[in-house]
């Protein structure tokens, strides 16, 4: 039986804990020279959120990759996601991805026994599964680190009319409260839209009611990212005091 540390998970994350993405989407066009032919939403009575993305080479119709996005209701629920994931393998352990790679990706990531056809990671709220499914093995590192990027990029507002609007991006509650409702609104002409939130400190946690934020300590900002299926987008920052 594997045995993985959480805990040690925990301890070495740091850029994950002050970012919650929402409702990520790919449509398609991320990734050169690549098709995406098929997308599954896995529904569930939880905050979990699965979407299965099918890709194919556009030149090569036996390299395929399948990507699995779960999103969680925390980092910590990520983590736990991982876990659990983790532990199906057969193997006695996975290898680390960058021991794999002697590269960095994610908060915590690891590779399959027989090579980089095979990632998992997960960075802040998100675990993501990739898997080379064609006829012809690839290594999926190159996407599991594209992705990754995504996550944790703060694009500029894009100043185009194709761009989402965010009219509303406020706080709700005392700046005492140990959790602080994060209410938004973003119209897009678009319409599909995934949102990515930072904070300079504390972390978010969603809940049956939506997003709160659970403030750190001092004053700080938290910035939302607002992407559409076009890949225009916009930004919006706050100040937050303790």
């Amino acid at each position: 039986m594997a045995t993985y540390d959480i805990d040690s998970w925990a301890n070495q994350t740091k850029e994950g804990k002050n970012i919650f993405i929402w409702d990520f989407l790919l449509n398609g066009s991320e990734f050169s020279g690549w098709k995406l032919y098929d997308v599954q939403v896995e529904t569930s009575d939880s905050l979990q959120k699965k979407v299965e993305y099918y890709c194919q080479n556009s030149e090569n119709k036996a390299e395929a990759v399948k990507i699995d996005v779960i999103q969680n209701p925390s980092w910590q629920a990520a983590q736990k996601t991982l876990l659990d994931l983790v532990k199906d393998h057969m193997a006695k352990e996975l290898p680390p991805f960058s021991a794999s790679t002697k590269r960095s990706l994610g908060d915590v990531a690891y590779t399959g026994t027989t090579g980089i056809h095979h990632v998992l990671f997960s960075r802040a709220n998100i675990v993501v599964v990739l898997n080379t499914i064609g006829d012809k093995d690839i290594d999926v590192a190159k996407f599991a680190e594209q992705l990754d990027g995504m996550f944790t990029s703060k694009p500029e507002s894009s100043n185009a009319k194709f761009s989402p609007d965010i009219y509303v991006f406020e706080l709700v509650g005392n700046k005492s409260d140990q959790r602080q409702r994060v209410r938004f609104e973003v119209v897009d002409p678009v319409q599909n839209v995934w949102l990515k939130f930072f904070c300079t400190h504390g972390q978010f946690l969603q809940d049956s009611d939506g997003l709160s934020w659970l403030p750190g300590n001092g004053d700080g900002q938290i910035t939302l990212v607002v992407t559409n299926s076009r890949g225009f987008s916009s930004s919006k920052t706050i100040n937050t005091m303790r």
